[in-house]
């Protein structure tokens, strides 16, 4: 039995959790559902997220997927 519920909005459905973004030294926060890859080698967040808790960019990095 699996940690996490499954999302059927998806096609296969794939397992979601709750997550909370926030910065620890305001009290800025932002909640939202998250997909669960136990296999991806890194975490993504959308810049819409991280701008709405006014978070600060610590470096940039590009990211093309296997289509270009």
């Amino acid at each position: 039995m699996s940690d996490y519920a499954y999302d059927s909005a998806y096609d296969p459905s794939i397992p979601v959790c709750d997550v909370t973004l926030m910065l620890p030294t305001t009290d800025r926060r932002f909640e939202l559902s998250a997909i669960v890859d136990t296999g991806s080698d890194g975490t993504i967040v959308p810049i819409r997220y991280l701008r709405r808790i006014e978070a600060r960019r610590a470096f940039e990095a590009g990211l093309r997927s296997q289509w270009g």
